[in-house]
């Protein structure tokens, strides 16, 4: 484009509505979050997560109990502060000790195609709001001090021999002493006569060995120039010799691993190694109840995602919704247009599906609130440009923190944990685990064994139960009016079955089901950072409409080097330029005309294509060899899809270009 390019009649019409569009935006977001002040967006109210804490503070902030001698918010701000890491070296290690979910794929399964007959089945376990039910069932370590290497030695020993058993039977507290720690591993390898063994699903992620595997941008530049600083000061995972597989160490020589107990324990079920020996850490054996304004948190969202879900099925049934609904909805902060909506049928799908989304939304950023860094270098923007302000480390540290930062750290880890519990329940019971995300898990079972699985997973059920009533005790008694059981909150329900499945590597896989609507069978794409939605969906309905089978269709989207076209996956590409940049060159335009430009660079969205698996990455040649030794056809020639004439799929292949 030039200065002189008229403008195309899409341009003209994307620009008329632009700023209305967003304006328009703003007036349906605020009718429908009456607890956020128009004033306190941009002040207050800058993120996602933001939304969920002002509405938490909202809501709970002022709220005293019974017998309670401060507020719920005073008492909040309190203990953040009082557990604010005091020192780098606390600050570093903590994070060096934080670790993601738990997501992966099953070497031993990558790229299989399964298409079963009735007796066998792929079934997908999903936990009710894993991270809100890790917050409301544990006791939480407080008082970190640093810690000997021998004391070290012990609390690890001491974690590792903690049978699954007494795990379960005392969920809320499992472990005498909790630490964060450095350790030196030596020979570590998957755990012999596992499950985890057996099936190749394993839990350091790869991503964590490879140190400055980023390059920073400005989306979340003060946190990435964070983590390479504490990189770069040595407080992260490293190993010599390592084997890696689905982004999943698998073996190393030796490795300095900084872990938590709860990461402590999950190594110890998922590897072996010859030797374990501290070399740096904290500990502390005080654990405290999450604060009064998490719990109540967690029970209000709770209870309003469930009232929302009982009122849509109401409203979808009879068009209408009952007073004692309106009233409950009311109670629980749903917006009164939503409700009056409801009400009066008019509410569209639209609207009455997205206001859903936002209760569960708010639910799950409830994990967002606690697990943030408020340590990261303040931004400054100048004439020059952006500047950051402040040493990283404790010097950025903030005035009044609106984290408990142990507590944060920990709701994942949990998480994680549960995900191990649960594999190991379930593990006399299935013939194999395919694949898994944070709070979900795919097993190969026999169909009549699912009865016995689902009892097998309700042990861990029962434990949670029993964590909730010990960690929930003190707000049951302080805040009736306020305190909800969480019934069901943390369980494992079987979400779907199906006898036609394949995964490739995280987060990637496929299903082929029966539309409930109309009895048609249909593809069903999950690719992390992809669209699958209509268009890759339905190019593999197509596919097999042309006779292709299962095996043949996920061979090729789920293989390597395949490029999706635009048209298939609607993906835009974005150019942020840098601060002041200029662009000077001689460009032509879509209409062939020709010209030198010299203008500021300027945001721009563009269509872009998508390769998946490139096996130009070290990473996915490791996995195609895994891949190829269970499934020898698996698409390793470039390719190219994309929609021909008539919208009918069109396969073409670079190579024969």
């Amino acid at each position: 484009r030039t200065p002189e390019t008229p403008l195309t009649e899409s341009e003209l019409n994307y620009a008329s509505r632009d700023v209305y569009a967003l304006l328009a935006w703003f007036g349906w977001y605020l009718e429908r979050n009456p607890d956020i002040a128009p004033e306190r967006l941009a002040l207050n109210v800058i993120t996602k997560t933001g939304v969920v804490r002002e509405r938490m503070r909202i809501r709970y902030d002022a709220v005293k109990g019974n017998g309670c001698r401060y507020n719920v918010g005073r008492f909040w701000h309190f203990h953040n502060n009082k557990e604010l890491p005091t020192t780098d070296d606390g600050l570093f290690t903590m994070h060096a000790c934080t670790r993601g979910g738990l997501t992966f794929c099953a070497s031993r399964f990558a790229n299989v195609p399964f298409a079963f007959d009735d007796s066998r089945v792929i079934a997908g376990f999903d936990a009710v709001s894993m991270h809100p039910a890790q917050m409301a069932s544990h006791r939480y370590p407080v008082q970190f001090r640093p810690a000997s290497d021998k004391l070290l030695d012990t609390d690890f020993r001491i974690v590792a021999k903690t049978p699954l058993k007494y795990v379960l039977a005392n969920w809320a507290k499992p472990f005498p002493r909790a630490f964060l720690a450095c350790f030196h591993v030596t020979n570590i390898r998957p755990k012999a006569g596992t499950v985890f063994a057996r099936d190749g699903v394993l839990p350091l992620a790869s991503a964590r060995f490879s140190h400055s595997h980023y390059e920073l941008n400005e989306d979340n530049e003060s946190g990435q120039r964070f983590t390479a600083h504490i990189e770069a000061c040595g407080y992260s995972d490293s190993a010599e010799c390592p084997e890696f597989a689905f982004g999943k160490l698998v073996s190393a020589e030796s490795s300095d691993l900084w872990l938590t107990e709860l990461e402590a324990w999950i190594l110890c079920q998922c590897y072996e190694f010859d030797t374990c020996s501290a070399l740096h850490g904290y500990e502390t054996g005080r654990f405290a109840r999450p604060t009064d304004m998490s719990l109540l948190a967690v029970m209000g969202f709770y209870r309003a995602k469930n009232i929302y879900k009982r009122a849509r099925s109401e409203y979808r049934a009879s068009g209408t919704i009952e007073e004692r609904t309106a009233d409950d909805l009311a109670s629980a902060g749903v917006a009164p247009v939503i409700i009056e909506g409801m009400r009066a049928g008019t509410l569209s799908d639209s609207d009455l599906d997205a206001g859903y989304q936002a209760v569960k939304a708010d639910l799950n950023s409830l994990f967002g609130t606690q697990a943030t860094n408020e340590f990261r270098q303040d931004t400054e923007l100048t004439r020059t440009g952006i500047e950051y302000a402040g040493a990283i480390g404790i010097e950025c540290g903030p005035k009044n923190p609106k984290a408990w930062y142990q507590f944060g750290q920990r709701i994942v880890g949990w998480s994680r944990v549960a995900q191990v519990v649960t594999m190991l329940l379930a593990a006399p019971y299935v013939d194999g685990i395919v694949n898994g995300d944070t709070d979900s898990v795919k097993y190969l079972a026999d169909r009549a064994r699912l009865p016995q699985l689902e009892a097998a997973l309700s042990v861990y059920a029962r434990a949670i139960d029993t964590a909730k009533a010990d960690v929930m005790t003190r707000v049951k008694r302080a805040y009736p009016s306020l305190y909800d059981p969480l019934d069901g909150i943390g369980y494992y329900e079987c979400e779907f079955t199906s006898d036609r499945f394949c995964a490739a590597w995280n987060k990637a896989y496929c299903t082929f089901d029966i539309d409930p609507r109309d009895h048609t069978r249909h593809f069903g794409f999950t690719l992390a950072g992809i669209p699958a939605g209509r268009g890759l969906n339905e190019f593999a309905d197509k596919l097999a409409e042309d006779g292709r089978a299962f095996g043949e269709i996920t061979d090729l989207l789920l293989g390597y080097d395949v490029a999706l076209a635009y048209d298939l996956i609607r993906l835009n590409a974005r150019s942020f330029p840098e601060w002041g940049a200029v662009y000077h060159d001689t460009v032509m335009d879509y209409l062939g005309n020709t010209a030198r430009v010299v203008e500021p660079c300027a945001l721009a969205l563009y269509p872009m294509s998508k390769l998946v698996n490139s096996t130009s990455v070290a990473a996915n040649r490791v996995n195609l060899s895994h891949a190829q030794r269970n499934r020898p056809s698996v698409n390793t020639r470039p390719a190219l899809l994309t929609w021909g004439e008539g919208r009918a799929p069109m396969i073409v292949r670079l190579e024969d270009d």
